[in-house]
């Protein structure tokens, strides 16, 4: 945690001696925090400043059996009704702001929060609404010798790019941030299904982007888990 609000992600992957740090935005001030075990769990808890109002907020859990038990939004609450509905009560920390909803494993997006209260265009049983936030992965320029020496500082265009995902849903991928496109996710699921979790190889057609060291950005900006394992590229060099 920062003296401006910023909260500060630190991954060590050990086996492998990989580290690095993250900033972890949201809509207010991170106050404080503490971690506390909970069964095979190190759940973080911290106190957070979103406008005038004060919140405890609990990290949500890494783990989860189905889509629409995952939580990736900021100041969220979960709903399990026994019939479907529509009316999500109870929001008054988030009123007059503009929420997402992952209704039964589906995406709802520009809700707006009035008294306390949401309305859902469709009933849902499981209902998970916050703060939407954007993760963003970006390679760094690649760099590799061949034939006609190292291809630092030449020109380069990557058309093509392949990547490994492990149950992620709602990825979009491009060579910048602004030329981003979903991949594809939907392939056999039954009308009114949410699209199944994507673990394997996806290829990606990229729009084409000159540059001096091909790259890609992978990018989700909604309440789905996205875990990449790996990027692999496909680079033309121009001597």
């Amino acid at each position: 945690m920062r003296d401006d609000g910023k909260l500060l992600c630190f991954t060590w992957e050990q086996e492998q001696q990989v580290w690095g740090w993250t900033i972890c935005e949201t809509d207010g001030l991170v106050e404080s925090v503490c971690v506390i075990s909970e069964g095979t769990e190190d759940r973080l808890y911290l106190t957070v400043r979103r406008g005038e109002k004060l919140l405890i907020e609990r990290m949500a859990a890494t783990r989860w059996n189905a889509v629409e038990d995952c939580c990736f939004l900021d100041s969220a609450v979960t709903y399990l009704f026994d019939d479907p509905s529509t009316t999500l009560r109870n929001l008054d920390h988030l009123e007059g702001l503009t929420v997402t909803a992952l209704a039964d494993g589906g995406v709802i997006t520009d809700l707006v929060v009035a008294g306390g209260i949401v309305e859902l265009e469709v009933a849902a049983t499981k209902v998970t609404i916050g703060l939407p936030y954007t993760a963003t992965v970006e390679t760094l320029p690649l760099a590799y010798q061949g034939r006609g020496g190292w291809t630092i500082g030449k020109p380069q265009t990557q058309a093509r790019a392949t990547l490994r995902l492990v149950d992620s849903r709602g990825v979009s991928v491009g060579p910048t941030d602004a030329t981003l496109e979903p991949l594809r996710a939907r392939v056999a699921e039954l009308p009114g299904q949410p699209p199944a979790l994507m673990t394997g190889l996806f290829q990606a057609i990229l729009r084409p982007d000159l540059n001096e060291g091909a790259r890609m950005v992978v990018q989700s900006d909604q309440p789905l888990p996205m875990t990449v394992s790996a990027v692999y590229l496909d680079p033309t060099v121009s001597e």
